[in-house]
């Protein structure tokens, strides 16, 4: 089953901010989601990728993303299987430090 959820992204800092001028890319949004759920199954899954630099699985757990500015902040769409997001709760605000994965050098 499809699962469809909206985070309000509020920037904490000009880089931050530059950020969500840029594109939503799935690894990104995967460190949006992903501390939404703690205990849930993409942190005990895919914890190293998402505090690494690169997440390669990412595609395939976030189907979609786009965020559009709504003031200050951003409003991030995203959608995947209940299964990646099935422990995903509406709360309260919850603290993330999200970034898309490092571009490689040609050499890599």
């Amino acid at each position: 089953m499809a699962v469809r959820l909206t985070l309000r992204v509020e920037p904490q800092d000009d880089e931050a901010r530059e950020l969500l001028e840029g594109e939503l890319t799935p690894a990104c949004a995967a460190r949006l989601v992903g501390p939404t759920a703690p205990n849930g199954i993409l942190m005990r899954l895919f914890d190293d990728s998402l505090a690494g630099e690169s997440f390669p699985e990412a595609p395939s757990v976030i189907w979609y993303c786009h965020w559009h500015t709504d003031g200050d902040a951003a409003v991030a769409i995203l959608e995947g299987s209940e299964h990646w997001f099935g422990d995903a709760e509406p709360g309260p605000t919850v603290d993330v430090r999200a970034w898309p994965d490092a571009e490689l050098d040609d050499d890599d």
